[in-house]
Order: structure tokens, then C-alpha cells, then sequence
């Protein structure tokens, strides 16, 4: 059973940040019943692949946080703040819930006029371990940094109808707020569904 916090916070991550983050299956809320579901992304704006090396806006330097709440039912209410830091090219996500706390994501980015790239991207392994804790083995998932293409083979390997979210974010700064844009489609071998998404970050 994985947890259906987990799931929807990885699909909110995705969404929110352009990243690449693969989603869940198996969903399951309480040891009464079951469901399939399956979700994720490995979006970041049609330059996820571009160098770490391009330019980068000064403004983007400083941390950002954004506050997600996820209703679940009519009595859960689960709270997630989110930590976005930006540092002349290099970049990490981090997150803050009651399931995991600490770096969730690093690696580099440019930009392009108002489009954000990011590349060289890493995922901590021990956010996985905890999210597919109720599956034996968790799904292979150590307590270790992964690339791109090694998150992606796990969950490929494990999950025959995960998809994706592929698009082109950009962003723009008023003041102490920087708001992020995903715009693209949920694909599963090919398009499915257009998809925006809109984010609000403070500058803390």
C-alpha cells in the first residue's frame, strides 16, 4: 500500500516545479480497501537536458518556499511546504511533511528569456524508501542519490503504466514572489491530456 499522500504530493511536485518525478500504484489510504492509480512526471520544460553551464538569471538567487495543502476526504488536510533554492546555476528542492523532511532533489539550471532548464538532476533515494516503505523491497530504492535515467529505469521496471508529464515551464519574479509555470501534457507513450499548472513561490 503506498501511502496517498505520497502519491499526490509527488504529482504536486512534479506539477508545480517541472521535474521529474515518477508517481504511484497500488494506492491504498486505510487497510480497508484498494485502488490503482499511477502518476508522475519527468517534465522541466523542454530543456531538461540542456548544460549546467547556461546562462542563469541573478534574480532567481535566494529561497523560495511554497505551501501546498492536499485535502484529502472531508477530515485530512495534509500541509507541505516546499524549499526551492537557487544559486547561480546549481539548484535544490527540498520538502517539509509529517512523511519526509530533508532534500528531495538537486542538480543545475539555466535560463532562456523567461524559460527555466533544468539538468544534471539528482533524486535522494531515501524519499522513495519511505514512499514505497509498504512494498517488499521498495520498489529497489536505496538511501542514495539517483540520476535521471536510474529513477527512471526503477520505476519503468516496476511499473508498466507509469507515465509522464512532459512540457516547458517558465517563471516570473514580481517583488519577493516567483511564480512558476508548467505548461504540457500527462504522456504515456504519447500525449494524453494538456496540463497547466501554476505556482506561487515567497521569497523567504
Amino acid at each position: 500500500m503506498v501511502n496517498k499522500k505520497f502519491c499526490l504530493g509527488i504529482l504536486v511536485m512534479a506539477l508545480v516545479l517541472g521535474m521529474a518525478v515518477i508517481g504511484c500504484n497500488n494506492d491504498t489510504d486505510n487497510g480497508n480497501g484498494s485502488g490503482n492509480t499511477s502518476g508522475g512526471s519527468s517534465g522541466g520544460g523542454g530543456g531538461s537536458t540542456s548544460g549546467g553551464g547556461g546562462k542563469t538569471d541573478p534574480a532567481l538567487n535566494g529561497t523560495w518556499i511554497l505551501v501546498s495543502q492536499i485535502i484529502h476526504g472531508i477530515e485530512n488536510t495534509f500541509t507541505d511546504i516546499y524549499e526551492s533554492k537557487y544559486n547561480n546555476g546549481s539548484y535544490e528542492y527540498s520538502q517539509q511533511t509529517n512523511n519526509f523532511s530533508g532534500l528531495r532533489e538537486r542538480g543545475n539550471y539555466s535560463t532562456n528569456g523567461n524559460i527555466l532548464n533544468y539538468s544534471n538532476r539528482q533524486y535522494n533515494g531515501a524519499y522513495y524508501v519511505l514512499a514505497y516503505a509498504s512494498i517488499p523491497g521498495n520498489l529497489g530504492f536505496q538511501s542514495k542519490w539517483y540520476s535521471q535515467d536510474e529513477l527512471d529505469s526503477i520505476m519503468k521496471s516496476n511499473m508498466p503504466d507509469y507515465f509522464r508529464y512532459e512540457g516547458t515551464t517558465t517563471y516570473s519574479i514580481s517583488g519577493n514572489t516567483l511564480t512558476i509555470t508548467s505548461d504540457g501534457y500527462i504522456s504515456s507513450g504519447g500525449p494524453i491530456s494538456p496540463t497547466q499548472f501554476i505556482a506561487k513561490y515567497t521569497r523567504k
